[in-house]
């Protein structure tokens, strides 16, 4: 027999124990950051990006949303990825593709941390999924 999935109420599930983590944390005096790094302007890259920032608010994470401009270069970005992976305030680093195409885009995603690649595409963690680990190694900081 088939069951229908209601997506929105599991969604709000998910939430809700996820706010109720972010809280336990703060507790504790952590509170978990992503950093979202948006280049151009593709509208459905935009709406993307910018829900994860809402939803990282309405959890009480920390976020912060970088808009390069369109004509920022590879050694640009990679200043910026390195600038990241060194703030204790950011556990988490989105880079939104497509990039444009004078950004190397391969180079760029290996150079983020693979402590805080949150899409997976960095070859450690690539490799690990494919190795079937379930678990990660989570940072753990002090506001």
């Amino acid at each position: 027999m088939a069951k229908v999935l209601d997506g929105a109420a599991i969604a709000a599930a998910i939430k809700a124990e996820v706010a109720e983590e972010v809280r336990a944390l703060a507790n504790l005096g952590i509170r978990p950051g992503l950093a979202a790094v948006l280049v151009g302007r593709v509208p459905a890259s935009e709406i993307y990006v910018r829900s994860k920032v809402q939803t990282c608010a309405e959890l009480g994470l920390y976020s912060d949303l970088i808009m390069p401009q369109d004509t920022v270069t590879t050694e640009e970005m990679m200043d910026l990825v390195e600038s990241l992976n060194d703030r204790d305030d950011v556990d988490g680093i989105l880079i939104q593709l497509p990039l444009p195409e004078q950004v190397d885009t391969k180079a760029l995603l290996d150079a983020v941390s693979p402590a805080k690649d949150v899409d997976g595409f960095h070859p450690v963690n690539a490799g690990k999924l494919m190795a079937g680990a379930r678990r990660w190694p989570r940072v753990r900081r002090r506001v």
